[in-house]
């Protein structure tokens, strides 16, 4: 179930902000990727290349969580934690 997020938030996740996505290992350990991230109304988006660690990891355990920091004031973050569902990318249009 989705929730709203709050404009705080929002604004971080339009921001020129980068962001931290962690996987779960298969060994149960975390992995972590800085990255950019963008959004589709209610949906955080991010790209990653298929067999990449976290890709492979996200197929695995849909289980992540994404912190993105204010670039502005790095003591000023949102966590989020879900379950992905994955999209392949054709003509990589996702522009994060």
């Amino acid at each position: 179930m989705a929730i709203a997020l709050s404009a705080a938030t929002l604004r971080l996740l339009d921001g020129r902000n980068y962001a931290v996505l962690a996987t779960v290992n298969p060994d149960g350990s975390p992995q972590t990727s800085a990255m950019w991230v963008g959004r589709d109304g209610g949906d955080l988006l991010f790209s990653t290349v298929e067999g990449r660690v976290k890709h492979r990891n996200m197929r695995r355990d849909p289980r992540v969580s994404v912190t993105v920091l204010d670039s502005s004031d790095p003591e000023n973050y949102v966590e989020l934690r879900g379950r992905v569902s994955m999209t392949p990318d054709a003509g990589r249009r996702v522009d994060t």
